[in-house]
């Protein structure tokens, strides 16, 4: 073998070396861009669920009951988020909401969160449930000494357990 074919040979066998390397780094790049995407989109998935999740249990709280200082701070933080991290339908829903409460000074809930409750249960994986959302809201009478009597039925209307007629 001559000098020029050992320079040769090393030279394709160095060659062949930092190619196979600059492959192997470009796929250990390209693996760790395509890890850090999914985990974003996962943590960014998991965030915005939360805050619908929380979103809903605000709305369904304060429905059907009387508005108070307390609630409505929740009520309106409530339609900020969901006007944030919604889809575009419960954005249009959570905004034709808040026009129709701002002019009337009611407005139904139940479009928003009959279209919450459905879209997180698809995005949680869990079967459809009946569209209709079953409110249960007690009241109870006052006695003359100011405390209250009740049992969990008493005092309940039936509007206020299965929500609005229609």
């Amino acid at each position: 073998m001559t000098n020029t074919e050992i320079w040769v040979n090393a030279l394709v066998a160095v060659s062949s070396a930092l190619i196979g390397a600059g492959v192997v780094a470009v796929g250990w790049r390209v693996a760790h861009r395509q890890d850090m995407t999914r985990d974003q989109l996962a943590k960014r998935r998991e965030l915005r669920l939360q805050f619908l999740i929380d979103a809903y249990r605000r709305l369904e709280f304060v429905s059907n009951r009387p508005l108070s200082p307390g609630t409505s701070e929740e009520f309106e933080r409530a339609i900020a988020d969901i006007q944030l991290f919604g889809s575009p339908s419960q954005v249009a829903l959570a905004r034709q909401f808040a026009l129709e409460f701002a002019r009337d000074g009611t407005a139904p809930l139940d479009p928003l969160l009959s279209t919450l409750r459905q879209d997180l249960r698809q995005e949680l994986l869990l079967e459809k449930v009946p569209e209709r959302i079953t409110y249960l809201r007690l009241t109870f009478d006052h006695d003359n000494s100011g405390g209250k009597l009740g049992t969990a039925t008493k005092g309940l209307r039936r509007s206020e357990i299965d929500g609005p007629k229609g």
